[in-house]
């Protein structure tokens, strides 16, 4: 859960010493704190004129009434919610803050109103108050939003989780994703809020166990989130449709098979099920005009968001070590880590203070790491296989600790380890495929070599290795990027506005 520590800057509005206009007990007061003081007395004529330090240094002048400690706690909300329920503007940015921890950390030790920042301990009676009134104010979900997917673990912290996060957190839907249920989802930890509702597994066949549960379930969901032009998106938009025709169909296509005919849809079926859509989105700019010609219809552009609750400030390359990461499935074709070995391998001893850390479970060449450790035995302290990373913490701080992501993909539909990676702060080194192209903006945050080539990958990686004051500063500003591109507040606000 995000925590908003200070009521300072932005966030000035929480604290009592902001001024706006509050009415109390027949008394219009210029703050909340004004409105407090003046109860410790009740001589509250005297502070209606009174800015805030003012009030409380009036306050300390006067008597305080005996039972001050029994009520002051119940004063104060009554106070708080005043200010927030007649200043509307307020009410919405008390809102906007979401589901965030509110902490009145503080300098002056006032550990019964909120945390000491000093020692962290502390009541936080104030930031208690606020999260109450706050709750109070958000409007009951009024909408539900359903994720239909077969969910993993993995998919927790991927788009199908986040999107059902964000459109919660952002757009007060009731979200939930409906799959089977596939053992333990360690990963909710991450997203509180995240519901999962699981559908019987009758028949073991997921397309048709999911429309058993689609059409019983169709009325109550408002908007289906369905993925990719397959015929299973056909037949769950089929029959949601019929079962809930005023319901609403998002879909959401990835960056590469859209145009590149991976899915098994003719065009017909394809039309009729972009018709059935009251939104689609595909992961890329440039997919958009052509999607939108070919079918005659309005397509939006919409990332892969990143987990803004695992954004931090970026550390310094000073703090990190000489270690050049690749996260994702090493010895699948697709991701071409054969070529990453090779690479490094043919540069090791010009860079001998570098190691290569390969994460994710080894898939399809099951031997990958004892093949090139038979091949290249001096390389075995320096190269490590990882093996599966489940524990979702210990995986984002191999991106922080990590200089360089190197990226080899023969193709990618979206880049999600890639777009994490440079959200950490991590310098990439790619191959040339659309997807890396586009993350790092026609590798301008980035160096890109083609496909296979391992000569290219190896001159980049040594370029990369011994100009790190260089590769920083360009990952400082990748990671500005990235986290614009990704943002998951916009993206859920988009989606949001195209479902309406």
């Amino acid at each position: 859960m995000s925590e908003i520590k200070r009521f300072a800057k932005e966030y000035l509005f929480l604290s009592n010493y902001y001024e706006a206009p509050v009415k109390y007990r027949g008394f219009t007061y210029g703050s909340s704190e004004a409105a407090y003081q003046a109860q410790k007395s009740g001589e509250c004529e005297l502070f209606t004129a009174l800015r805030p330090h003012q009030s409380k240094v009036k306050a300390r002048e006067l008597p305080v009434r005996e039972d001050w400690d029994d009520v002051k706690v119940n004063l104060m909300e009554e106070i708080v919610r005043a200010k927030f329920t007649q200043n509307s503007e307020l009410a919405e940015k008390l809102i906007s803050t979401g589901h965030a921890l509110l902490l009145e950390g503080n300098g002056w030790h006032d550990t019964f109103w909120g945390i000491d920042d000093k020692t962290g301990e502390g009541e936080n009676n104030l930031g208690k108050i606020l999260m109450k009134i706050r709750d109070e104010l958000r409007p009951e979900p009024s909408k539900t939003f359903c994720v239909l997917f077969d969910i993993r673990n993995e998919h927790i912290i991927k788009e199908q989780g986040l999107l059902s996060w964000g459109m919660h957190e952002y757009n007060n839907y009731n979200s939930f994703m409906a799959t089977y249920e596939n053992g333990d989802y360690p990963n909710l930890k991450y997203l509180p809020g995240v519901r999962l509702e699981f559908i019987p597994r009758v028949s073991g066949d997921w397309l048709k166990d999911s429309c058993a549960w689609l059409r019983k379930n169709a009325k109550r969901i408002d908007v289906l989130f369905i993925y990719h032009l397959y015929k299973r998106s056909l037949k769950h938009a089929l029959v949601y449709k019929l079962h809930n025709p005023r319901g609403k169909i998002y879909l959401k296509m990835d960056g590469w098979s859209s145009t590149n005919g991976r899915h098994p849809l003719n065009y017909p079926k394809t039309y009729l099920l972009t018709k059935l859509c009251k939104c689609i989105s595909t992961e890329f700019e440039e997919n958009v005009a052509m999607l939108s010609h070919d079918w005659r219809r309005e397509i939006i552009s919409v990332a892969n968001p990143i987990n803004p609750e695992e954004v931090q400030k970026p550390r310094k390359f000073s703090q990190r070590s000489n270690t050049i990461l690749n996260v994702g499935r090493p010895g699948s074709e697709q991701k071409a880590v054969e070529i990453l070995l090779e690479a490094f391998a043919k540069i090791g001893r010009e860079i001998p203070d570098w190691r290569l850390k390969i994460a994710g479970r080894i898939e399809e060449n099951e031997t990958l790491a004892e093949d090139f450790y038979a091949k290249y035995p001096d390389l075995m302290e320096r190269v490590i296989f990882t093996g599966e990373i489940r524990d979702r913490q210990e995986l984002i701080e191999m991106y922080r600790d990590a200089k360089i992501f190197a990226f080899p993909s023969r193709w990618e539909s979206f880049g999600i380890a890639l777009s994490e990676a440079m959200a950490q702060g991590c310098f990439p080194v790619v191959s040339k495929i659309f997807t890396s192209e586009k993350l790092t903006e026609g590798f301008k945050f980035g160096l890109g070599s083609e496909v296979d080539d391992v000569d290219g990958l190896a001159k980049n990686l040594l370029y990369a290795c011994n100009h790190e004051a260089h590769i920083e500063q360009l990952a400082l500003k990748g990671r500005e990027a990235i986290l614009k591109r990704c943002d998951l507040k916009q993206v859920c606000k988009l989606i949001a506005e195209k479902l309406k």
